[in-house]
């Protein structure tokens, strides 16, 4: 398992950074339909603190 650190500013960052994650640890980055149509291996997201507004369910 590797960990990578990393602040995204836009949808184009967090799927270019995040292009071979199956897993994501957020805090703040914003998941909208664009993110998740363009990382096909992507299975699970952890959402440290409350709410999910920022994920697109």
């Amino acid at each position: 398992m590797d960990w990578i650190l990393c602040q995204c500013e836009s949808d184009d960052d967090l799927i270019k950074k995040l292009k071979d994650a199956t897993s994501v640890c957020n805090m703040y980055a914003k998941f909208t339909d664009k993110v998740f149509d363009n990382l096909p291996k992507l299975k699970c997201i952890v959402r440290c603190g409350v709410g999910v507004d920022n994920i697109d369910l």
